[in-house]
């Protein structure tokens, strides 16, 4: 009621401000309409007497213009001529002033410098032609001597000219075929390495495949193992896995699940988490009390154990105050509210502040000892390693028995697996591909290979042929040159002698054409000299008085030229200084036209006068109004406020009745929560099974002594390999899989003995053609060599395999 009261004050103060910002602007508004007026009366007087003037001054100053514009095109065009004119006059003078440098006694000087060099080129030229001559008699005397020795020697002459031909023609052949046999075998030994590189490749990429199935095969193995267990809800209390796999076959409707399948949180606080739910992360949320009293009652006909629900409609959320919250927030070793850390959805709020609101998640066991101190240990703390302050000062913890799956972590693991299998699947198929890739280019290496070297036995049997060939001729062409050694060494000379002369004779053909070229340029130049000096004599006194007259025209251009610029410059000027004045009047009748059709009427000002006025009025009225409204809510707020304060103390009496009993709840439920934890840690089962399936024992000490020797014989056993059956199909696949690989490896080397033994016939019978070949063509070569007789190749010791020396 207060603040209601509070509010209806703060609306009528805005009320009265806004009233009051209208009110300025309407009287504004009136003084100004009726300063409009007045100057409105005034202008409409004088608007003809402005009009006439302004559109009579623009009249003038438009024919001005005009008249002014005919004036400087004139003035353009008459510069343009004398600026023409003054270019034809200076090329004129230019050309002049040039003639008449140019002297008499220069031209003599020039001439007799030239006709000195004219005739010292005809001297060169003399000495050049002589040894010309010369040259060519030592030539046709040279050329008549080797035509006589030719003429003796030339039976054998043409005989060695065949055989030079026949090797020139030969040698370049088996050149190219080395060349090739070279090129072929380089490339086998190419097509080698890379095929030994390639096929390493290929055995490392059939390893890593192989490494590939097995990380498969065991990320598989372990994803249906999770599977598994999420489908059957292990870990879970045997009511709350009842429950739960009643919800998935939809018996009852309203169950959400149970806590880990309701929050998220971040992977550092798995611990602190675990720890702060405890037995609690086993309880099932549902719509509401009926819901639950429903599912009880199906798990009493059922037998099927006992489970804590947390209806959403009566979970109340628990919190620290913020005074408390304030002042451990600030610290280094605080690290929130276990609700806060958590992710859920907006419906469970009121059940997670319930089971987490109150307890604080601490980085240490020091800083929870510090925070507990600072809340007057009121409140759980949990650290991050799972270590307990409880409401009271009692601590918990120590080492944890580590599990590999927790309630909190098994979802999270699952998905990361279902994550990193799909990705190693991805991979195995892209380098199954490359595999295949790898196969088939390793396939096309040998067949490359093998056509190789079939080309290559082709090429050097063709080469083989050739070089015996090449090896007779040298032999008769070598037996030649030893009878005609006297008649080259006398060729041999008689050709350098003739090189080194036909040499000079080229030299001085190329300098006697050179002195021709300069004899004629210099006949030209003495000519052309003496020509000017024939006209210079008769030009001279022309050239002077045309000289005089060009230069003094010059000075004339000159002075019209810059006497014309000055007049278009002030033509220009004028034409500018018009063009604004216009202008400036056209503005000015433009702003008359608009100010006449933009006034409003006098009635029209009268009536909008009258109106703002009475506005003016109605809002002084509503004003006053609104400030006797307020003086008589500020009354009835000071009497209630009187009664809020009575209330306030009676609040705080009760608030503090209520945190001593909710202290003593906290006490209550942490000890719950420790003495459950523990039964759950220590013999792991739930209080409601073991109240269930056990009767209170008479001996406490024996019955301690039993569950002692008991869990030494669990942990005996060792741990249960669940994967056993996966493994055992997984290495029953490798092993038929390495049968099949070693059964075609055996297939593959018995093939590799039939191409070995084909190929040692193959290579046999080849030798053997060969070698009959070479048998009967060496009996051919001896003969040539020795001049008659008989030789024959033999085999010593014929081999019996192609592996043996022949």
């Amino acid at each position: 009621m207060l603040a209601e009261k509070k509010d209806t004050v703060q609306q009528i103060d805005d009320k009265i401000q806004s009233l009051q910002e209208v009110l300025l602007e309407v009287t504004q508004a009136v003084e100004s309409l009726e300063g409009n007026k007045k100057i409105y009366k005034e202008r409409l007087q004088h608007f003809h007497e402005n009009k006439q003037k302004l559109e009579t001054e623009i009249q003038k100053y438009t024919e001005k213009i005009i008249e002014t514009e005919k004036l400087l095109a004139q003035d353009r065009e008459k510069l343009k001529e004398y600026k023409d004119q003054k270019n034809e006059n200076s090329q004129e003078l230019a050309v002049t002033n040039e003639q008449l440098t140019l002297g008499k006694t220069d031209l003599e000087d020039k001439i007799e410098s030239l006709k000195s060099d004219y005739i010292e080129l005809l001297n060169q030229q003399a000495a050049k032609r002589n040894e010309k001559n010369s040259i060519k008699q030592q030539l046709d005397r040279m050329e008549g001597k080797r035509s006589l020795q030719s003429d003796k020697w030339n039976d054998l002459l043409e005989e060695r000219e065949e055989l030079s031909k026949e090797v020139l023609q030969l040698e370049p052949i088996c050149q190219d075929k080395q060349q090739k046999i070279e090129h072929y075998r380089t490339n086998i030994e190419k097509y080698n390495h890379d095929l030994k590189v390639e096929n390493n490749l290929l055995a490392d990429m059939q390893q890593k495949l192989y490494k590939g199935y097995q990380m498969l095969e065991n990320l598989k193995s372990k994803k249906e193992l999770l599977e598994d267990l999420k489908e059957d809800f292990q870990g879970f209390y045997a009511g709350v896995k009842e429950v739960l796999k009643a919800r998935e076959n939809k018996l009852f409707h309203g169950v959400h699940g149970a806590i880990p399948e309701l929050i998220e949180f971040e992977e550092y606080l798995i611990d602190a988490m675990e720890t702060a739910l405890g037995a609690q992360a086993q309880h099932i949320v549902v719509d509401d009390e009926k819901v639950a009293r429903k599912v009880i009652e199906w798990l009493k006909k059922s037998n099927a154990g006992r489970a804590t629900f947390l209806p959403i409609s009566s979970m109340q959320p628990k919190s620290i105050p913020m005074n408390l919250l304030q002042a451990i927030k600030e610290e280094q070793g605080f690290v929130g509210i276990a609700s806060e850390l958590i992710d859920y959805d907006k419906q469970y709020e009121n059940i997670l502040r319930a089971l987490l609101g109150n307890v604080i998640i601490a980085k240490t066991l020091k800083d929870a000892n510090d925070f507990a101190r600072k809340t007057n240990r009121r409140y759980r703390i949990v650290t991050l390693e799972g270590d307990v302050v409880n409401p009271g000062g009692s601590m918990s913890g120590g080492a944890k028995k580590k599990t590999n799956q927790s309630l909190f972590t098994r979802d999270r693991e699952l998905k990361n697996i279902v994550k990193k299998f799909s990705s190693y699947q991805f991979r195995v198929q892209d380098f199954e591909s490359k595999l295949k890739e790898q196969k088939e280019k390793v396939q096309g290496l040998e067949q490359k290979l093998e056509q190789t070297k079939q080309e290559l036995e082709g090429i050097e049997e063709d080469y083989q042929k050739h070089v015996a060939k090449l090896q007779e001729s040298k032999l008769s062409l070598d037996h030649l040159n030893q009878r005609l050694s006297i008649y080259d060494q006398d060729k041999l000379q008689q050709e350098e002698d003739q090189k080194e002369l036909t040499k000079r004779a080229n030299e001085i053909d190329q300098n006697l054409e050179k002195l021709k070229k300069e004899l004629s340029e210099i006949d030209e130049e003495i000519n052309k000299l003496q020509e000017q000096r024939e006209s210079y004599a008769e030009k001279e006194d022309s050239l002077k008085e045309k000289l005089q007259k060009l230069r003094v025209r010059e000075a004339e251009l000159k002075t019209q030229i810059t006497n014309q610029q000055e007049k278009v410059t002030l033509n220009q000027l004028e034409v500018s200084e018009l063009t604004e004045e216009c202008n400036e009047r056209k503005q000015q009748l433009n702003q008359l036209y608009e100010l006449r059709n933009n006034q409003q009427t006098e009635e029209e000002m009268d009536e909008q006068i009258v109106l703002k006025k009475q506005m003016k009025e109605d809002k002084q009225q509503e004003i006053a109004q609104m400030r006797e409204e307020r003086a008589t809510i500020n009354q009835d707020i000071q009497s209630l406020e009187l009664e809020v304060n009575k209330l306030r103390e009676e609040e705080h009496k009760l608030a503090t009745e209520i945190q001593a009993h909710e202290m003593n709840i906290t006490r209550l439920d942490a000890d719950l929560d420790h003495r459950l934890h523990f039964l759950e840690n220590e013999y792991s089962i739930t209080f409601e099974k073991a109240r269930a399936t056990y009767s209170k024992p008479d001996n406490l000490e024996e019955a301690k002594q039993q569950v002692k020797l008991i869990k030494r014989s669990i942990e005996e056993l060792g741990t249960i390999n669940l994967g056993a059956i996966d493994e055992y199909d997984r290495i029953k696949e490798r092993h038929e899989f390495l049968t099949q690989q070693q059964d075609d490896l055996i297939e593959a080397k018995r093939t590799l003995y039939e191409v070995i033994a084909e190929m040692d016939e193959e290579m046999t019978r080849r030798f053997e053609e060969t070698f009959s070949q070479i048998k009967e063509e060496f009996q051919i070569v001896f003969k040539k060599l020795f001049g008659g007789g008989e030789a024959e190749l033999k085999l010593t010791d014929p081999p019996q395999s192609f592996y043996q020396q022949v």
